[in-house]
């Protein structure tokens, strides 16, 4: 990893005050300038195509149920099970090669309680499995410690020297950071404070959305705002800009007192313009939520990594929990009719990787 150094990372809050790393300071009762950092110039989606798979992996015939994220690397595909406390691992050119990883619920090391999230680097699988701890495992399932840290994992995306960024639920003082590779917080510049700190919210307002490490940035969608965001390893946002699906929040925008608390922001109940959000190369996808009416939509969106602009989109017959890409393929969670048993089951659906030049 070269850019990482000693840094922390921070992440501006989706309320409507003052934050350093935002341009402008919109004042209550203005949620449209706060809304629209950069607005898209797109007002339409362009449809290049429907995606069609061309392989899919039925979870059932690996008793996983209630999968919740994905991730790829070379070799396998991972999906972890909430309910199992533990993730599959199965061999992408051989799906009768598989492991499950993991010690399962409870409270000893390396067992589950409150399972967040996972993800892969160099062969070693980092599990938010508990309350403020990290859990380390090989892909070949081998425990190989774990690390009690000072946040409470909501999700988490590994990096390059063994170091992973933390978002954080209940962090009162910053939404993301680095926690390195001994299990301390990485310290350094740009560490913005939370707003929400000074304003006691509720953490459902500033620690919602879909984060995605690649080459040196970290990509930010929240769920209660209308924005995709890109920023550097040391907090500075490289572009804020408005999600094509982007509603006129004014109705979920609310101010108010309750004793000595003083809220305003953007509700957990605004119109999510997106829930999932992956870059590869020049280009990130995003799975938008619903439409200004609250209909589900089933598209994925193509956005560039440079400036946020919205690209294309291609159609979807079910809109998928989570997805990753390799250089090949796109890996998408679906759930699904099973022709055989009659019930709905979850599939790994396998489409081409369409965010290659």
């Amino acid at each position: 990893m070269k850019y990482l150094g000693n840094h922390r990372l921070v992440l501006a809050s989706v309320l409507a005050i003052s934050i350093a790393a935002c341009s402008g300071s919109p004042s209550p009762g203005e949620p449209e300038d706060f809304l629209h950092k950069v607005a898209q110039t797109a007002t339409e989606r362009v449809i290049d195509s429907r995606l069609m798979a061309l392989d899919s992996l039925n979870l059932s015939d690996f008793d996983v149920f209630n999968p919740q994220r994905i991730v790829v690397d070379e070799e396998w595909i991972f999906v972890n099970d909430v309910s199992k406390g533990m993730v599959l691992a199965v061999a992408k050119e051989n799906y009768g090669s598989y492991r499950l990883i993991g010690h399962g619920p409870g409270e000893g090391p390396g067992e589950t309680s409150g399972f967040r999230g996972f993800d892969v680097h160099d062969d070693v699988l980092v599990l938010a499995n508990r309350p403020g701890r990290l859990a380390r495992f090989s892909i070949e399932g081998v425990f190989v410690g774990e690390q009690v840290i000072g946040q409470h994992p909501r999700r988490l995306e590994a990096m390059e020297d063994g170091s992973v960024l933390v978002m954080d639920a209940l962090n009162a003082e910053y939404l993301l950071t680095v926690i390195g590779a001994d299990g301390a917080e990485v310290e350094g510049a740009g560490m913005v404070p939370n707003p929400a700190r000074e304003e006691r919210m509720g953490w459902s307002l500033r620690s919602e959305g879909a984060i995605d490490y690649h080459d040196g940035f970290i990509y930010f969608a929240g769920y209660a705002e209308s924005l995709i965001k890109k920023y550097s390893l040391d907090g500075r946002l490289e572009f804020s800009v408005s999600a094509i699906d982007n509603h006129s929040s004014e109705h979920s925008y609310m101010e108010r007192e309750s004793g000595s608390m003083r809220i305003a922001g953007y509700t957990d109940t605004a119109l999510y313009s997106a829930r999932n959000i992956r870059a590869y190369g020049r280009y990130c996808l995003i799975r938008p939520v619903s439409d200004a009416q609250g209909n589900a939509l089933r598209f994925l969106d193509v956005y560039d990594t440079t400036a946020g602009k919205y690209v294309r989109s291609y159609a979807v017959t079910r809109s998928p929990s989570d997805y990753a890409l390799d250089d090949v393929h796109l890996f998408m969670l679906e759930m699904d009719d099973n022709p055989e048993s009659g019930e709905r089951d979850w599939y790994v659906k396998i489409y081409g990787n369409v965010l290659r030049d």
